[in-house]
């Protein structure tokens, strides 16, 4: 980081940039996950399609 750019801002700006993308990163793993199908008496990759 340039030393401009450190004495223009706090010290402690890039410590709470790196919490937030940190919870950022850690709600959009939370929330988009890949959930399995409830009920599992379907045989997998059955798409309920008859095939003849």
């Amino acid at each position: 980081m340039d030393v401009e750019l450190k004495a223009a801002i706090p010290q402690n700006v890039p410590q709470w940039i790196g919490y937030t993308a940190f919870g950022l990163g850690f709600l959009a793993l939370r929330y988009t996950s890949v959930r399995r199908k409830e009920g599992g008496d379907e045989k997998e990759g059955d798409d309920g399609a008859e095939r003849t």
